[in-house]
């Protein structure tokens, strides 16, 4: 993918033309052609924010004016101004430069010296703005690119991709050990997409992943499947063989935290459409928060079935209370239900449950079984439902008991084995409560 964007300003249209082609032969960089004609190409540079402008002195009002309007107008970013002028006198070159240009060049000027002081000023460019242990793009190219592919006409997707726990195994392991898990992740990602995706960071340790639509789930599933393959390896065998770390402190001294695993939020504009990149990044970065809260290496895309924006409104809202000892999976259940127009309670004690329907009135209860060996949900669900005046409440058992008719046996009016999707789930609620 184009990381760097660049803008040339000419009257001269075959010139033009051929710097275009001579840029978009040899580097990753997006090119546009406007003429002083086009008044609106000082808003083109302040909304696309060009790494790059070429400005020849074959404009009407010169190069050097159009320069300092630049300087003046964009105060919270500097690109790189290169003037392109026949002229060779000195004191065109010192009259261009005082008005802010960074270099001048003469025409007519070489297609390899061009390429080669081109290649020079990008390459700083690129040096300026990637991260040191990765090499990747920093935030500010992602939000470039990002704003690129808002405004083409294509169907795309970002993934906003990082690794769980990350912080703690660089308590036991060290700098090193962590900045060398986030190289490979960087490997993983890059041999996972192709010329045509970006790959940068929107911090030092978050990945994005710019591709099309199509590619989207696919590619969230394999970058998966690649890092669970070889997270393992960064550990001690003690460690994989426990599947855990123990750390360290006054604060934290004894609590296990499990092998890293990888979280994917993905957006696409498959579903909906983007004004702003701040409308992009702030859905990411829920969508990316709904995913972390699941147990375990986990993606999940911003589809109709759990958007906020496509959710159904509907009159008296539905009450949905959640029996999960599991904290993390009970909010992520909670969030989404929440997106869906649903108003829902969790609770983490099955003492507390009867109370919680007497006083809460759910519609609906997702219960969990309980772990092998107890699994006080069925004793429960069987009890609600003797009781006559629960009559109402529909029940979805989630259990890791993979025996349907001792679940059904219980009373529960749906049988859901873990581990389940979260999209699955959102089906059963729908069908249970909408239709």
């Amino acid at each position: 993918m184009q990381i760097l964007s660049t803008l040339i300003v000419d009257e001269r249209k075959e010139m033009s033309v051929k710097y275009k082609k001579l840029l978009s032969s040899y580097c990753s960089c997006y090119v546009k052609i406007m003429s002083s004609h086009q008044c609106e190409f000082y808003e083109y540079i302040d909304r696309n924010r060009p790494d790059l402008i070429f400005i020849s002195d074959s404009i009407s009002f010169g190069p050097e004016k159009v320069c300092k309007k630049i300087r003046e107008i964009i105060l919270n970013y500097r690109p790189i101004v290169i003037v392109l002028s026949k002229s060779e006198d000195i004191h065109d070159k010192i009259n261009a430069l005082d008005s802010g240009a960074d270099d001048f060049w003469s025409e007519p000027i070489d297609s390899e010296e061009f390429c080669a002081r081109t290649n020079a000023h990008l390459r700083r460019l690129i040096e300026d703005k990637s991260n040191r242990i990765t090499k990747l793009p920093t935030t500010e190219v992602t939000i470039k690119v990002i704003n690129r592919n808002i405004l083409s006409d294509g169907q795309w997707a970002v993934l906003l991709i990082d690794i769980d726990y990350l912080d703690e195994y660089g308590q036991i392991y060290g700098n090193i050990a962590t900045n060398k898990m986030l190289q490979t992740y960087a490997a993983i990602i890059r041999a996972s997409i192709n010329k045509e995706d970006y790959l940068g960071h929107l911090d030092s340790t978050n990945f994005v992943v710019v591709t099309s639509a199509i590619k989207a789930e696919k590619l969230s599933s394999f970058i998966k499947y690649a890092f669970d393959t070889v997270a393992n390896k960064f550990y001690t065998e003690k460690d994989v063989k426990r599947g855990y770390i123990t750390l360290e402190g006054d604060e934290s001294i004894g609590q296990r935290i499990p092998i890293v695993s990888t979280s994917i939020g993905v957006v696409t504009n498959k579903y909906k459409s983007y004004d702003s990149y701040q409308q992009v990044l702030n859905e990411l970065i829920s969508i990316h928060k709904l995913a972390k809260a699941q147990p375990g290496s986990y993606s999940l895309i911003n589809n109709p079935n759990i958007s906020a924006e496509n959710a159904i409104d509907f009159s008296p809202k539905n009450k949905i209370l959640i029996m999960e000892e599991d904290a993390a999976l009970a909010y992520l259940i909670s969030v989404t239900l929440n997106m869906q127009g649903y108003i829902t309670e969790a609770v983490g004690s099955y003492e507390v449950v009867l109370e919680k329907i007497d006083s809460f009135y759910p519609d609906l209860l997702i219960l969990d079984s309980g772990v092998l060996g107890e699994e006080r949900g069925f004793e429960l669900c069987k009890k609600i439902k003797s009781d006559d005046s629960y009559a109402f409440l529909k029940i979805i058992m989630s259990t890791i008991v993979h025996d349907k008719q001792k679940v059904l046996k219980s009373g529960a009016d749906l049988y859901l084995p873990k581990p389940y999707n979260i999209r699955e789930l959102l089906s059963w609620v729908d069908r249970f409560l909408r239709y």
